[in-house]
């Protein structure tokens, strides 16, 4: 199945206005950051990582070509997702 040039299109960045300080997970508004800006997660040490970064919300059409890259193996995908 061959994946057209809109679905390979960049995807939209992720936009969030909050962020944990710690790990720089993204967040929707402050509710999980202590006055810190720690997240939950960071705050009972159940981070595994130093950091994570997102490049786009996992939804829509992004979502879709990470199932078919994992799920359908189209490998093909490879370099476009990297």
């Amino acid at each position: 199945m061959p994946v057209c040039a809109a679905c390979l299109a960049p995807p939209r960045p992720l936009r969030a206005e909050f962020f944990c300080r710690l790990c720089q997970t993204p967040f929707l508004n402050a509710f999980p950051l202590d006055a810190d800006g720690v997240c939950t997660a960071c705050r009972g040490g159940l981070r595994g990582f130093d950091a994570a970064y997102c490049l786009a919300a996992y939804e829509g059409g992004f979502r879709q070509l990470i199932h078919l890259f994992k799920y359908g193996r189209m490998q093909s995908l490879r370099q476009p997702l990297s």
